[in-house]
């Protein structure tokens, strides 16, 4: 007799549904399942499957969940009855809460034995499996450094109101796109994923040991490279000499990319002058951007800072390394980075501004441009990763980590992606309203709440409007509120440096479970539980009135300063930052009469910098509109 891996000792059964319990045995056997009180039966059908269900249950002590067939017996031990939420998505869901901001205390308070969490392992297949792989976990200090961040945030909140157990299904993966985690029947009115599909799916057919043949080949690389990675030399005397010939290295500004097509070591390498009194002043910090993967970074021979294999996120990372007395020298200077690239490309400050230093007074010395670049190791490129194609594939994560799942009883569902599809903001239009009716009529389960992440902001200012993919991926996840039982968690402002993968992971959690508190349990806040959502534009005397839902209690700005962000166009076309003003739940925003408004933008950027929130201190959610 076999279980699905869902089932095991410490899970959590949802309270107040019906709940299936199923599995496989001899066929024919007789099945007999007890919990509590209750004694379902079932008899194995000829494929020797079985389903049983357990009636509607409340919170309460634990307790076993026993499954017999014939002379054999399966116990579940330390069985909970709550709350339980599929919580799915790519790599900002995915991200541990070791990974976070304030992770260490985080860490430490993480003793929450009522909250248990199965992670689904990264799996990939091209037909639907019967089972995932994991095992439940109950949130402890031990535990808690690998649990996805923005669930555990989201459970602590949950379990903190209702005093319930929380189970937490995870099925999340990095750099996925929405198509990954649907069905292939519910892709077909889209002819660029249907064709991606099928080329796999007809190479797959034509070699059936392609997968295995690429993953010994990738296993094979990855010694190599996990190797060479450990050896880091330390950089020879004589690049520190300011008069050293570099001229056979290769110019290249911050922002281009080194490697495009190969792994290895670089060093990057300027010389800076400085006077006395900025090499005697308080030392300042060295901020140089993003660099991808790992480095270590020497001023005049002195290792100043680096981030290496041991943090997994280091190449979405902003190096901002605090500077030693004495490191610094009046006249010239050597900074030399050693950089390893682990993945076929690695750039260095790119999207954001000029690598620079910067001392407490706020004195900044921009570093000079003419950055040179020289590769010391080139390990050459990865072999073709099968399995990041397929989990980007149409179905290829569905088929692996969510069908085998059904028809599990949970209260609903977070949601937290879209990075993957940014280029392809209009499609998600339709794309993830699909992906929401299709997980709700394969789980036969109503309108059951979907509850999701806009887009955190990402990358670098800009001065001026103008359009951005970004927003437009944020629009397509807004205009998804039309399906019913979804709300949306802003995410705007929870990255401040721009980070693709924003170590704030606790407001969003917060958020969702604010949101899911608000809206599937009824639980009163005094203030709303959602951020203000666009309603309508109203327009007259020279002036468009917004309207927002969620705006109980007054809108305000963060910092006391007039609302930023509007843009409006007029008959050309353009779009021009426009003034706006509060009044009480709604925006005011004046226009000329030389200007005939025709659209309106609100946080329409990668990286708006907005202050706009309502009462409880949740920022607006950006949005797009036409003049009526």
């Amino acid at each position: 007799m076999n279980l699905p891996k869902l089932f095991g000792d410490h899970m959590v059964l949802q309270r107040r549904q019906p709940v299936p319990v199923w599995g496989q045995a001899e066929p024919g056997a007789e099945i007999r399942v007890s919990f509590r009180e209750h004694r379902p039966a079932a008899r194995a059908d000829a494929e020797g499957r079985w389903r049983v269900e357990l009636p509607e249950m409340e919170a309460g002590a634990p307790a076993e969940l026993r499954i017999q067939a014939g002379d054999q017996t399966i116990t579940l031990t330390d069985v909970r009855v709550g709350e339980v939420w599929l919580c799915g998505g790519q790599s900002n869901m995915q991200m541990a809460l070791k990974s976070t901001e304030n992770a260490e205390a985080e860490i430490a308070a993480a003793d929450f034995p009522d909250i248990r969490i199965l992670t689904v392992k990264t799996r990939h297949a091209p037909q639907p499996r019967e089972d995932v792989e994991g095992v439940w976990q109950i949130c402890t200090p031990e535990t808690a450094p690998d649990i996805p961040a923005v669930p555990y945030f989201f459970a602590r909140k949950l379990w903190q109101e209702l005093k319930v157990p929380v189970g937490l299904i995870s099925a999340n993966q990095g750099g996925t796109c929405a198509e990954a985690w649907m069905p292939a029947e519910a892709f077909t009115a889209y002819p660029g994923i249907v064709t991606n599909w099928q080329a796999m799916m007809n190479a797959l057919r034509e070699k059936p040991d392609l997968e295995e043949t690429i993953l010994q080949q990738r296993i094979a690389f990855g010694e190599t490279i996990e190797a060479a990675c450990k050896d880091w030399p330390l950089p020879e005397p004589e690049l520190f000499d300011p008069g050293f010939a570099d001229t056979d290295w290769t110019p290249q500004p911050p922002g281009s990319v080194f490697m495009k097509e190969a792994c290895g070591r670089l060093c990057i390498r300027t010389v800076f002058t400085l006077t006395p009194a900025q090499a005697e002043a308080e030392p300042p910090v060295l901020h140089l951007g993003r660099i991808k993967d790992f480095d270590s970074t020497y001023i005049n021979g002195l290792r100043v800072g680096g981030m290496g294999r041991e943090d997994r996120w280091a190449g979405q990372k902003l190096r901002e390394y605090p500077l030693a007395r004495g490191v610094l020298r009046p006249g010239k200077n050597v900074l030399l980075i050693q950089v390893f690239n682990w993945y076929n490309h690695s750039f260095f400050a790119q999207g954001v501004e000029a690598p620079a230093l910067l001392w407490p007074t706020g004195e900044r010395v921009r570093l000079p441009g003419d950055w040179r670049v020289k590769i010391t190791a080139d390990i050459g490129r990865r072999p073709e990763d099968l399995g990041v194609q397929m989990r980007s594939l149409g179905g290829f994560l569905y088929n692996a980590m969510i069908a085998p799942l059904i028809p599990a009883a949970f209260r609903g569902a977070i949601w937290y992606q879209g990075e993957s599809n940014v280029e392809r903001a209009e499609e998600y239009r339709q794309l993830f309203a699909d992906l929401i009716r299709t997980w709700r009529r394969l789980w036969k389960r109503g309108d059951f709440p979907f509850h999701f992440v806009q887009l955190a902001n990402y990358s670098g200012r800009v001065e001026e409007p103008r359009d951005s993919a970004w927003a437009e991926l944020r629009e397509a996840q807004r205009l998804a509120l039309a399906e019913p039982n979804t709300g949306v968690a802003v995410a705007i402002d929870t990255s401040d440096d721009g980070d693709l993968h924003p170590r704030n992971k606790k407001d969003v959690g917060e958020r969702l479970a604010r949101l899911t508190l608000g809206r599937t349990y009824g639980t009163a806040f005094p203030a709303p539980h959602s951020s203000p959502l666009f309603r309508e534009a109203l327009v007259g005397n020279g002036q468009i009135r917004l309207r927002f839902d969620h705006a109980t209690g007054g809108l305000e700005t963060t910092d006391s300063q007039a609302p930023r962000g509007i843009a409006l166009a007029g008959e050309d076309g353009v779009f021009r930052w426009a003034d706006a003003r509060i009044e009480g739940e709604e925006l005011i925003v004046p226009f000329p009469e030389s200007c005939t408004p025709r659209r309106l933008r609100y946080a329409w950027a990668d990286n708006p910098g907005v202050n706009l929130v309502n009462a409880a201190g949740l920022p607006a959610a950006p949005f797009e509109t036409e003049m009526p």
